[in-house]
């Protein structure tokens, strides 16, 4: 409390006077303590083990009409010292703020949650803050390490038997970050049939890419299908980068071949009398197989009587031609004359099935 003093002096007559008379007022005046407020009163923080949580800041603030002393005490639920302010102490004076930092250290702490308590005392009261440490383990961060990509995933190598179809590639690529040495290999089933060029490299940076080629070898495979697999490996000893693998299958069909088809295997000739020749009569052959038809004609007897206006020809599969055949009866007595005539594909080593055709002249007296 403090008292304010006033005095008041009156002067008497123009006469002097030995003493004067002097009034005194006496008026209280009220001056509150000082009052410590704390903002905010919790605080949320976050670290990653074995690192510092970025500081934090509480403000106190002196609302009274005197100067405060203060003092913060520390404590955690863990009993551990991880939390920690700057300054300890001080002195806040009436309307006047102050800036507290607020430092948590994850350093040796594990992932997990953690309390604790900031007591600030002042003037025979106390104000707590509550504080909440959340710790996370830190990402782990991959080596670098080189990947390995294969496109296509597979392939398909389709040819007739005795044939050889071209060569396909694979595009290899390092999709990692680090460089890659490679090697490729074919499985069991296919090491005979395919050769693969090149079979390893060095050195493909990240991103970077190479081709490799996959060469059949299939002229001396028999009719019927294979499949196997080409894998790609990282050839650095101990490497852990996941091997890739493209599916490799084959089919070898028989070659398209031929088919000789006639429209008869019977011709016959036939008079009462033994004119200069018959009436010639057509010969069909057609095609119906799914390769051109080199064909011949040739036959048995009756070179002497009978006469054909060709005899070797190409049909294409699905086509026919006609041969002109003639019969020539001057000088033959009467009587039943035969001949054979045998279509054929003039291809050498054909399986194709041949066709014979029948030709009997009647001569009748």
């Amino acid at each position: 409390m403090l008292l304010t003093v006033s005095m008041q002096v009156r002067p008497g007559p123009a006469t002097p006077r030995v003493g004067v008379n002097a009034q005194v007022t006496l008026t209280p005046e009220v001056v509150t303590p000082g009052n410590l407020e704390v903002a905010p009163t919790s605080l949320a923080m976050n670290a990653q083990a074995g690192q510092q949580a970025s500081p934090q800041t509480l403000t106190l603030q002196n609302n009274g009409g005197m100067y405060l002393d203060w003092t913060v005490n520390v404590t955690t639920a863990d009993q551990g010292k991880w939390l920690s302010v700057t300054p300890g102490s001080g002195t806040v004076l009436p309307g006047v703020q102050s800036t507290i930092t607020v430092h948590t250290d994850a350093t040796a702490l594990k992932a997990g949650s953690y309390q604790g308590t900031l007591t600030f005392a002042a003037g025979g009261l106390s104000k707590p803050v509550s504080i909440a440490l959340t710790v996370t383990t830190p990402p782990v961060t991959a080596p670098p390490a080189a990947t390995i990509m294969l496109q296509p995933t597979s392939l398909a190598f389709n040819t007739y038997k005795g044939s050889n179809p071209s060569p396909q590639t694979l595009k290899l690529t390092n999709s990692g970050n680090a460089p890659l040495n490679w090697s490729a290999s074919l499985s069991s089933e296919l090491t005979n049939a395919f050769t693969i060029n090149p079979a390893q490299g060095s050195n493909l940076q990240p991103g970077n890419s190479t081709q490799i080629t996959v060469n059949p070898n299939l002229a001396g495979n028999d009719v019927g299908t294979l499949s196997g697999t080409m894998t790609v490996v990282d050839s650095d000893s101990g490497s852990k980068v996941a091997s890739q693998s493209a599916s490799i299958t084959v089919s070898i069909l028989a070659q398209p071949q031929a088919t000789i088809s006639v429209l008869t295997n019977t011709l016959n000739f036939a008079n009462t009398s033994t004119p200069t020749q018959q009436s010639p009569q057509q010969l069909v052959i057609q095609n119906t197989g799914a390769a051109d038809l080199h064909w011949s004609i040739t036959q048995s007897d009756g070179k002497d009587w009978l006469s054909l206006d060709n005899t070797s020809g190409t049909i294409a599969p699905g086509s026919s031609s006609s041969l002109v055949i003639t019969c020539h009866t001057r000088h033959l007595p009467p009587g039943t004359y035969n001949a054979i005539l045998t279509v054929y594909d003039s291809d050498a080593n054909s399986s194709v099935v041949e066709q014979k055709v029948q030709v009997v002249l009647t001569v009748k007296g």
